[in-house]
């Protein structure tokens, strides 16, 4: 669990970087074995339904025509990430490679776009079990608004996939805030906290993924000192346990 909660934390603390969806991998495969991940966003027209293209975000391209019957009808209800178990896919005529067999699609709809994710086992593997797509459900809800600000996050002509009007997450305003600290401190603006300034680094640290004895190192502080840091900024954030830091970057 400790091990699970260090990767999101890195996870969130490489949002808009190059190495975003390698952390995320590395997050999902410590939990569920898998051998692919395509991340995508497909534009989608609100008035008519229609769809208007796709974009490859993470890993081979995808194609329309591959998600197509796949995804809810365009005029379906928004919601949040959502978790589909796909049959297994059979090998097309005269392909050489063995086709990857079992598939698992995580979408997350807004106004204009879908995030998705598809997730693959080779055929040659056991498929994925009812607790394996129990623990992926959990871990959408985490990672797919992480990957909608992410795109947010990316150069213009990487994110054209994005609609000019998109949903912006919360904690972006403007342009988007491009680190880990500008995001949170734009959580603690938003709920208006104040912490001290070595509240914040602690609090740094521990999301980027420190071990308590690597933030003393870091910070040359005690770790009882440390420990009381963190205790003091969970009470003003009104977190319980030593996890909730990382929930509440993402809520």
């Amino acid at each position: 669990m400790r091990d699970s909660i260090v990767k999101l934390g890195r996870v969130i603390s490489n949002v808009g970087s190059p190495r975003f969806f390698s952390t995320m991998q590395q997050l999902i495969e410590g939990a569920v074995a898998i051998d692919l991940m395509q991340v995508a966003v497909r534009r989608r027209d609100p008035h008519h339904g229609r769809r208007l293209g796709i974009a490859t975000l993470h890993g081979p391209e995808l194609q329309e025509c591959e998600l197509g019957g796949l995804l809810p009808e365009p005029d379906s209800e928004q919601d949040g990430p959502r978790l589909f178990p796909l049959a297994p896919r059979q090998a097309e005529p005269g392909e050489t490679a063995p086709a990857p067999g079992h598939r698992c699609l995580i979408l997350m709809r807004r106004a204009q776009v879908d995030f998705v994710m598809l997730l693959r086992r080779n055929g040659g593997r056991a498929g994925f079990r009812p607790e394996e797509f129990a623990t992926l459900d959990e871990l959408s809800k985490a990672l797919l608004p992480l990957v909608e600000q992410h795109a947010l996050m990316q150069p213009p002509a990487a994110a054209d996939a994005l609609p000019a009007n998109a949903t912006e997450p919360s904690t972006l305003s403007g342009q988007g805030a491009d680190t880990l600290p500008q995001r949170f401190r734009a959580r603690l603006d938003q709920q208006n906290i104040t912490l001290s300034l070595r509240e914040q680094q602690v609090c740094l640290l521990n999301l980027s993924g420190y071990t308590l004895s690597a933030i003393c190192d870091e910070l040359d502080l005690r770790s009882g000192t440390v420990e009381t840091y963190l205790k003091r900024a969970r009470l003003k954030l009104g977190l319980s346990g030593r996890h909730g830091l990382s929930r509440w970057m993402i809520e």
